[in-house]
C-alpha cells in the first residue's frame, strides 16, 4: 500500500471499515460500522482521489502481512 490508497477492514462483528492510508503508513480512520463489503469497496473507493490507485482488504484478525488487493466491486 501507498500514500492515498485504502484499506477495507471486515471487523470481528462482521461489519466493515474503511482507513485512508497516508505517509509512513498510517492509516485515518474514514468510516465505521458499514454494513455489507461492497458498500464498503464503493466508500474506499470514492476516497482514493487524490493520489491513491488502489483499494485493499484483510480480516480483523489478520496480521498486516495479510494485507491483499481488493477486487473490484463495481458490478
Amino acid at each position: 500500500m501507498t500514500t492515498g490508497d485504502c484499506l477495507v477492514v471486515q471487523r470481528t462483528d462482521g461489519l466493515f471499515a474503511v482507513y485512508k492510508v497516508w505517509a509512513n503508513g498510517a492509516r485515518q480512520p474514514v468510516k465505521n460500522h458499514i454494513r455489507d463489503r461492497r458498500a464498503a469497496w464503493q466508500t474506499a473507493h470514492t476516497l482514493l482521489a487524490p493520489g491513491g490507485e488502489s483499494v485493499y482488504f484483510k480480516e480483523a484478525g489478520e496480521p498486516d502481512s495479510a494485507i491483499r488487493p481488493e477486487p473490484d466491486r463495481q458490478e
